[in-house]
């Protein structure tokens, strides 16, 4: 502190410490006569008794001589220092916080007080711990003040030091704070970037539907979507599960998806959702889907409108599960501008290909990519980009409107043609679409059985089996044991044990010898095991030892399914919302998280659990709802410091940050970061396009 320079308001004066002034401490001395040793204690007291805001905004200026600085991504008026290599904060009521966490949880716990991106900003500038101090044998000496760098592999020009991109740099632009119109937004994305109760952001969504936001039936769960009053006002997006963006507009939403990594399946999805095209979701289990129909392309599913009495009518599946009324609806997704880097060229034209099983004919004498249908009394046409014109006068006015681009050939091509194109004297036929009955959609398995044997259903479970010298079997299992005694044609025996699963036996489990069955159990009960042999075993015990005791299982055999066991046993597996349909997750919130799948595989974690549905190609709603769910176990966004889509995670028992990918890869340093970038073993497409993000993000951060 320095009485000629250093700041105090009016009628304040900076006066020696002691008597003897040539000690050079001062302490700062108000008109009461009130003395304060340094700037901090003078604001907090001025602070606590309302006095002079003038006076308090002076002393503010002055916290600068005692090392308290303004950064980008302190909520406002905060100050932040450095002092014993230990990051410190200074709230804006001049509250001290010695470490990032009590600042943070400051924040979370009074967050209705703060800007919503306040805690936002605030992790991701101030999560990480500062970088060690280089050590020297002996003591060095500058000229300027020295700027030292990680030792991080550099990209690009490697005579240019580059600092790491994961810490803040100082040198970011400052925070735009939000406008008050977009604060219930802000909110909600700050609550499902820090992992904010479900109530607190259902309560939040519930206010931006009141403030006119809307939810579509058809787009993906977690979206929203304006409702301008005014068709020339662009619709916006809203997502806020399992990630919060806006979009101002749906090219916009679907370009940041595809940088993201979401698949083809997901993106499809959300193009349509909205649009006027009629389609419809969740069709994709039913069991009358026909595959392989000539009628449309390769990968396409179709059946009968079971709801339309026309025999004409249809529906079509896609490969990324949408169904359609007909091929033209078809079309006209696939034709969409925000779909153009959705479905390739190809794709396009062959669905078009198909449209002559509807009647749909290419002519010499219409513009280039039309096509007439010629069905009924009067012709109709469709455009390029899959709109039906019901009749010639309605394609006439459209080429002739002047904002259309169709050429004067175009027009006088089609005006020439009117007599030959307009009326249909013989309507053309086409064929009534006839599909093979789909086995799956016949009801219960056909059986077959040996000459003389007789298979009666009795109730929905219960079946009874009569053999040709008059034994009769209520179990499939002892029939079969019969048949095979007897010798019986082996595909005879397989046609029954196939029908297995109606006395649910599920095969093809992974901790159990190739072609055993597994009962899963009823409540206080054990897994029932049928062997290859059609011995059935009543608990893990009984297998162990079966296995153990029979030549023609392995070691590996009896240690799948005792580390099985080892990790089912004494846990209470629990169903949850957040996981998929048939999934259980282990009860106890202490442990580290264990997960259930369908077929007894048991995973450790959520990242583990995520990868496997990646393998298994499950629906992309079921992958990023529980990617939305990584933040119960520490895995954070931090779309500042890291590529779009990457999370991280710190443990502090290493001192350390993982990385984690839309792939699911984790990450383990930076230097493996970098690695990642340079890899050229890396082949899959989604793995491609994860490395062309990174190199893209890695130019503008190195």
């Amino acid at each position: 502190m320095n009485p000629a320079s250093s700041p105090r308001p009016e009628d304040w004066k900076i006066v020696p410490a002691s008597s003897d002034p040539s000690g050079g401490q001062y302490f700062l001395q108000a008109p009461s006569g009130k003395v304060y040793p340094t700037y901090l204690a003078a604001v907090r007291h001025l602070n606590y008794f309302d006095s002079n805001q003038a006076d308090i905004e002076v002393l503010r200026t002055g916290l600068k001589l005692e090392g308290w600085e303004a950064k980008t991504g302190l909520p406002k008026n905060w100050f932040a220092k450095v002092e014993n290599e230990r990051r410190q904060f200074l709230s804006h009521d001049f509250l001290e916080f010695t470490s990032f966490a009590a600042a943070y949880d400051h924040l979370f716990k009074n967050k209705d007080n703060f800007e919503v991106d306040d805690l936002t900003m605030f992790y991701s500038s101030f999560s990480r711990p500062l970088p060690t101090k280089p050590t020297f044998t002996t003591k060095p000496t500058f000229t300027t003040k020295p700027t030292f760098t990680t030792n991080l592999t550099k990209l690009g020009n490697s005579n240019s030091p580059k600092t790491n991109h994961l810490k803040p740099a100082n040198t970011t632009k400052t925070t735009k704070y939000t406008r008050k119109g977009d604060l219930t937004y802000s909110k909600l994305k700050s609550l499902v970037e820090n992992g904010g109760s479900k109530v607190e952001i259902d309560k939040t969504v519930a206010q931006l539907l009141m403030e006119g936001w809307v939810t579509y039936k058809n787009l993906p769960k977690g979206w929203l979507r304006s409702n301008p009053q005014n068709k020339s006002t662009a619709i916006q997006y809203l997502v806020f599960d399992p990630f919060c963006a806006k979009f101002g507009s749906k090219h916009s939403a679907v370009g940041t998806l595809k940088r993201m990594g979401l698949g083809k399946q997901y993106i499809a999805k959300f193009i349509v959702g909205d649009s006027d095209i009629e389609h419809f979701l969740g069709t994709e289990r039913d069991n009358d889907w026909v595959s392989g129909d000539e009628t449309v392309p390769q990968g396409w599913q179709i059946r009968n409108d079971k709801n339309n009495s026309d025999p004409m009518a249809i529906e079509i599946l896609s490969p990324e599960h949408i169904c359609y009324k007909n091929r033209i609806s078809a079309l006209s997704h696939l034709s969409l501008e925000t779909a153009r880097d959705v479905y390739s060229r190809e794709e396009v034209e062959l669905i078009r290909s198909k449209l002559s099983h509807e009647g749909w004919v290419d002519h010499t004498m219409i513009p280039e990519g039309w096509k007439i249908n010629r069905t009924k009394t009067f012709s109709s046409f469709l455009t390029k980009d899959g709109t039906v014109l019901d009749d010639y006068a309605a394609a006439l006015k459209l080429l002739k409107d002047p904002k259309s681009r169709y050429t004067t050939q175009d027009k006088k091509n089609f005006v020439e043609a009117r007599d030959g194109i307009e009326y249909n004297k013989t309507p053309m036929k086409i064929k009534v679409p006839v599909f093979p009955e789909n086995k799956a959609s016949a009801g219960l398995k056909k059986v077959l059985m040996p000459e003389g044997w007789k298979f009666e259903n009795l109730t929905e479970k219960l079946i009874r089996i009569t053999a040709a010298d008059g034994n009769q079997f209520y179990s499939r299992i002892k029939a079969i044991e019969f048949m095979i005694e007897n010798n019986e044609d082996p595909e005879i025996i397989y046609s029954l044990w196939s029908t297995l699963d109606e006395e649910d036996w599920k095969f093809g489990y992974k901790f159990v010898p190739l072609g055993w069955g597994v009962r899963d159990p009823a409540i206080g009960e054990e897994f029932l095991f049928l062997t290859r042999e059609m011995e059935v075993l009543i608990n893990v015990e009984q297998a162990l030892d079966y296995i153990e005791n029979d030549d023609a299982y392995t070691g590996e055999d009896y240690k799948m399914l005792k580390k099985w066991n080892d990790n089912y046993k004494d846990v209470t597996w629990v169903e949850d919302e957040d996981i998929p349909k048939g999934w259980k997750k282990t009860e106890d919130d202490e442990e580290e998280e264990q997960f259930l799948g369908p077929f007894g595989t048991i995973l450790t974690g959520r990242v583990a659990l995520i990868e496997h549905l990646i393998k298994q190609n499950h629906s992309p709603e079921e992958i990023f709802a529980l990617w939305g769910t990584l933040d119960l176990e520490g895995w954070m966004n931090d779309n500042k410091n890291l590529p779009l889509g990457w999370k991280s995670k710190y443990f502090p028992e290493l001192d350390e940050f993982h990385y984690l990918s839309p792939l699911m890869q984790v990450v383990k340093s930076e230097t493996d970061l970098v690695k990642l970038i340079t890899d050229c073993k890396l082949t899959s497409p989604d793995e491609k396009l994860m490395v062309q993000h990174l190199k893209k993000w890695a130019s503008n951060n190195y």
